[in-house]
């Protein structure tokens, strides 16, 4: 991850080569002075937002901003010169994508920015089976306990994907459930290796996320 200070009205390219030697190249968009941004950083226990104004606009311009989370709106803020930034405590954002969005007092988007809360305890889930082994087709009784890391009893819609270990091959960075139902179901376009977000043994997992959004 790194930082530049762009041009005015200079237009950019980002040449990306992956380990095969493709090359990959995005224009990025003309470097102007006129418009709105979020400034967005994650810290262990807050989301700290802040907007960036142009340099040519109102100072009493009423900015506002709308934290939302598939399609439910979590937070809502109104900038001012008293209280230009907001810090959102993250123990009460679920995991997932946030989306952040800055508006103007007319409900219109002037900028907005992703973010993905992944928080490290997670539900703890106990699976009973009544028998060691089944037949062909052959009825399973399957009892669930699914908890809270602190214990205590947690509810919810569960989805579940059973497969023969002979006839599958678990790949840690292939999509699953986990990385569907968080990542892949909010973001447009396909996700390369979706599960590598999730795997436990991957250390850079966050900063990637970040890049990712």
């Amino acid at each position: 991850c790194f930082g530049m200070y762009a041009q005015l009205n200079t237009r950019y390219t980002a040449i990306c080569e992956n380990d095969l030697g493709e090359e990959l190249r995005i224009d990025l968009p003309l470097a102007t002075d006129s418009t709105y941004s979020l400034s967005v950083a994650q810290r262990p226990q807050q989301i700290v937002i802040k907007p960036l104004v142009p340099m040519d606009s109102m100072a009493q311009e009423p900015l506002f901003m709308l934290a939302q989370m598939r399609g439910a709106p979590l937070f809502q803020f109104a900038f001012s010169a008293e209280q230009p930034y907001v810090a959102l405590p993250k123990n009460s954002i679920p995991n997932g994508v946030l989306q952040i969005v800055l508006l103007n007092q007319a409900g219109e988007c002037l900028s907005e920015r992703l973010v993905f809360l992944k928080h490290q305890k997670n539900a703890e889930l106990d699976v009973n089976l009544d028998k060691a082994s089944y037949g062909r087709r052959e009825r399973a009784h399957v009892t669930i306990d699914c908890q809270q890391a602190d214990g205590s009893p947690l509810a919810g819609n569960l989805s579940v994907s059973v497969t023969m270990d002979k006839c599958v091959e678990i790949d840690s960075c292939a999509e699953n459930i986990l990385s569907y139902l968080l990542l892949s179901s909010d973001l447009k376009g396909h996700i390369e290796q979706a599960g590598q977000y999730f795997n436990p043994g991957n250390t850079q997992a966050e900063a990637q996320l970040d890049l990712l959004m």
